[in-house]
């Protein structure tokens, strides 16, 4: 009986948000967070609360959007240097055409090089640089997300999937074994 009650003492002893903090900080787990979460924005377009994501442009009705009210006016449009003419098309301003940012994710490699994780204690935390030469990533996405907050939250975060694959297969396998070995050293 006495190995049983040092099995309980030893796990009395043991500091668990330690363990998970000292996980949270290896390399090839944040590596696979950051992995995990920029797979699925290149791979599907989909966002971390599983919608598909659009830039303004592509919300236009012309180019089959929902945004009506966005239709109407020609400052959205402004913004890309295009207008609508008078049968509703959309063509290039008279200002001069500035081209229109077509920005997606997958086009942005400068935005997934300047991703930095940072371990919390218990959870794993991605931050990026969404600002460029010519204005931030959010000003594309300016109708799909109502704050840059908004944004920023559902591009930076993991999914429920990708969440339980994350605690599943790395987490998991990695906290039991170093809980063994606490156990039994």
């Amino acid at each position: 009986m006495s190995i049983f009650k040092e099995v309980a003492n030893q796990i009395g002893k043991i500091d668990i948000d330690r363990i998970i903090q000292n996980i949270m900080n290896y390399d090839f787990v944040q590596d696979f967070v950051k992995n995990i979460v920029q797979e699925r924005l290149e791979e599907t377009g989909i966002d971390s609360k599983g919608s598909k994501m659009r830039t303004d442009l592509s919300n236009h009705p012309k180019f089959g959007g929902q945004y009506g009210a966005y239709a109407g006016t020609t400052e959205g449009l402004k913004k890309y240097g295009l207008t609508l003419d008078n049968e509703g098309k959309i063509i290039p301003s008279k200002q001069g055409v500035r081209p229109y940012k077509r920005v997606t994710l997958n086009q942005e490699g400068d935005f997934y090089k300047s991703w930095f994780v940072t371990a919390k204690k218990t959870f794993v935390n991605i931050s990026a640089q969404f600002e460029k030469a010519d204005g931030s990533i959010y000003e594309n996405f300016t109708f799909s997300y109502s704050s840059f907050k908004e944004f920023e939250t559902a591009i930076l975060n993991m999914d429920e999937k990708e969440f339980e694959i994350f605690v599943k297969k790395i987490i998991l396998p990695e906290f039991l074994g170093i809980l063994n070995y606490e156990i039994t050293k």
